[in-house]
């Protein structure tokens, strides 16, 4: 379980994609920011195509210190079908699209078991990334 940042594409300034390729049933911490100002995200994709059952990625509003994962109730939860891939999109709507989700810096981890109590992690890897929007550079 690593965390990378990496940018999609020089034509996309400013834009960056937190990844995990192993995410798994620990909390993994992604500091987005370096000040208290929230990041826009864009979108979140979940690759589930390696397991045979239905992945849950749990996302805390808090780095990963506090979290403790089957206990601690997530801030938000996706959900990825067996053997699929699962994209969400938090685009605003309209001439001026907005992201419709910001965190400061957030833990992530994945497990098998939907809600707070969930905890146990999937047999094969789950790779997760999330498209963020930053000035400066992270």
């Amino acid at each position: 379980m690593s965390v990378s940042v990496t940018t999609p594409s020089p034509g996309a300034p400013n834009f960056y994609y937190a990844s995990d390729t192993a995410l798994g049933g620990i909390v993994s911490a992604v500091g987005l920011v370096s000040s208290t100002s929230p990041v826009p995200l864009w979108a979140l994709e979940i690759d589930n195509t390696l397991n045979a059952v239905p992945v849950y990625v749990k996302l805390w509003a808090t780095f990963a210190a506090g979290v403790v994962v089957g206990t601690s109730p997530p801030t938000m939860q996706f959900s990825a079908p067996a053997s699929k891939k699962q994209t969400y999109s938090f685009a605003g709507r309209g001439p001026n699209l907005t992201a419709g989700l910001a965190l400061t810096d957030f833990g992530w981890a994945c497990v098998l078991e939907p809600g707070t109590s969930g905890l146990t992690a999937p047999t094969a890897p789950v790779a997760v990334r999330i498209l963020f929007q930053q000035d400066p550079p992270p």
